[in-house]
C-alpha cells in the first residue's frame, strides 16, 4: 500500500461548513518559574522549554488549535528546610513533548487572542498550565 505524503489529508471527513488548517511549524520559547511557601520549607522552580511544534486548526468561527511537538525543558528546583537550615538545589536537563491546545476568543485579519491549555511531557519536570496567548501579524 504506497501513499504520497498528502493521500491521507483526502481521507479525513469534512463537513461542508468546517474548515481544518494546518499551522505551519513553529519554535517556542517559555520561562516558567513557581515558588511555594509551606510549614516550614521554601520550594523554587525556575525553568526553560524550547519546544518545536506543529498542529491543526478547526473550524471557521470558534477555533480550536491543537499542536504538539519535540522539545527540552532545562532548570532548576531549589528548597530551602528553615526548620534545620539545610538547602537543596536540583540542576536538571530533559527531552520532552510539548503539548498546547487553544481556543480562539478573539480572531480577526491582525490580531488574535487564544485561552490555552499548555504541558510538557518529560522525565524530570512534567507540567500543565494554562495561559493567554496574543497573536499579532497577519493571522488569516
Amino acid at each position: 500500500c504506497s501513499y504520497s505524503s498528502l493521500d491521507w489529508l483526502r481521507s479525513i471527513p469534512v463537513k461542508k461548513n468546517e474548515a481544518i488548517h494546518f499551522k505551519r511549524p513553529y519554535m517556542k520559547i517559555r520561562r516558567i518559574s513557581n515558588r511555594s511557601i509551606g510549614f516550614d520549607e521554601y520550594h523554587y522552580q525556575d525553568f526553560v522549554e524550547v519546544g518545536y511544534l506543529y498542529g491543526r486548526s478547526f473550524g471557521k468561527v470558534v477555533r480550536i488549535n491543537v499542536s504538539g511537538g519535540l522539545g527540552f525543558v532545562k532548570g532548576i528546583n531549589f528548597v530551602e528546610n528553615e526548620f534545620n537550615g539545610s538547602t537543596k538545589e536540583t540542576r536538571f536537563f530533559s527531552l520532552g513533548f510539548p503539548l498546547e491546545i487553544g481556543i480562539d476568543v478573539i480572531d480577526f485579519k491582525y490580531i488574535g487572542l487564544a485561552v490555552c491549555i499548555l504541558g510538557n511531557i518529560n522525565s524530570k519536570c512534567t507540567f500543565l498550565g494554562g495561559g493567554l496567548n496574543l497573536s499579532l501579524g497577519k493571522i488569516r
